[in-house]
């Protein structure tokens, strides 16, 4: 592009996109979003086509969960946005940040693809933000990105087709785009930590449960050290599956598809530790699998899940600090080797199966 000449809205979300240090953008090109992806080629992001767009919600929340980074997607207008309706929800309901930057029907079009789309957003639990013309693409996007990180759940970015193709007027760049939330500090984790060492002292059967917030490389050993330092369950919710695999006190995924042996053992526990998951109703049974115990969760914001205390933390400082704390205070503690003995030799493999 000529140095000179001004960018057009298009361009210059492509722009913003690349100097947030992503490298992929996922989608399916319509007429609404087609200026948006030949300016992401010529920026050097890739655009990875997908076959329906539904799986381009799906890829971005992927790329949000191995990279770290909000993902990003876009789809045209009409069919083009109601075809991610399930991935969109489902993002929704997995917390997951990510942006989807879907074409709005032309200024003064009237024909099928045209519907409310804010409410269609609404309906999968997701945020509509409808960009204005005046309004500068970094900061709309960088509106996007913040709300879906502070939020946990998709922003659907609605812009014009019409708009999308013309020039900009004004600055482009007025700040990066997406200014990252504030994450736990020190103190948080310290604060988080003590409160998770009172209880499991005072415990007597733990489980430990890791989520996708715990799949940081730190974690995991960390959680096993604790597991074996109080004799605790290990279990992981199933974005976090296997992460515990090989470790005697492994009890796999905990909910709905956990093996039957595993849900005896989780129905007992008197404390429910989790590490970066937000116990939803798939992971607890609507809370029914943890009727008799005290359930807390170590997450790096502040949500709330009904009956759950919620200690915010980031995940390998607050363990951290916890093991620090537990080995100062407490010996090695297996009650609930009997309870885990019905896993035989998936858990103990020196124990005999029994039952309960």
């Amino acid at each position: 592009m000529d140095p000179a000449a001004v960018p057009t809205h298009a361009q210059a979300f492509a722009e913003a996109i690349a100097e947030t240090g992503r490298t992929h953008v996922f989608g399916l090109m319509g007429d609404g979003n087609m200026q948006l992806f030949i300016a992401l080629r010529c920026r050097g992001v890739r655009v990875v086509e997908v076959r329906h767009e539904s799986a381009a919600v799906a890829m971005a929340e992927g790329y949000g969960w191995s990279s770290g980074r909000t993902g990003i997607c876009s789809v045209t207008h009409g069919p083009g946005l109601s075809h991610v309706a399930t991935s969109l929800l489902v993002a929704a309901r997995n917390r997951s940040p990510l942006v989807v930057i879907a074409a709005e029907t032309p200024a003064g079009y009237q024909g099928a693809q045209t519907f409310d789309q804010a409410s269609f957003v609404a309906s999968c639990e997701a945020v509509y933000r409808r960009m204005t013309p005046g309004e500068s693409p970094a900061e709309v996007l960088g509106d996007a990105i913040t709300l879906a990180q502070d939020e946990s759940k998709p922003v659907v970015l609605g812009v014009a087709a019409d708009l999308l193709a013309s020039p900009v007027d004004g600055p482009t760049a007025a700040r990066p785009a997406g200014q990252p939330r504030a994450m736990p500090t020190g103190r948080d984790d310290g604060a988080a930590a003590e409160r998770l060492s009172d209880l499991l002292a005072t415990s007597a059967r733990p489980v430990l449960i890791a989520g996708r917030g715990a799949m940081d490389g730190v974690s995991p050993n960390l959680m096993r050290t604790l597991a074996d330092h109080f004799g605790a369950g290990l279990a992981t919710t199933l974005p976090a599956k296997g992460l515990f695999d090989g470790h005697r006190l492994d009890l796999g995924i905990a909910g709905g598809l956990a093996h039957p042996a595993a849900e005896r053992v989780l129905r007992r526990a008197d404390l429910v530790v989790a590490i970066g998951a937000t116990m939803g109703r798939s992971t607890t049974q609507s809370m029914r699998l943890f009727a008799d115990a005290h359930v807390v969760k170590v997450v790096n914001d502040s949500s709330s899940t009904g009956k759950v205390e919620t200690l915010r933390g980031n995940a390998a400082g607050t363990l951290e600090h916890a093991l620090a704390l537990t080995r100062a205070a407490t010996g090695s503690r297996p009650q609930l080797r009997q309870a885990l003995r019905i896993f035989g030799e998936k858990v103990l493999p020196s124990v005999p199966a029994l039952s309960i």
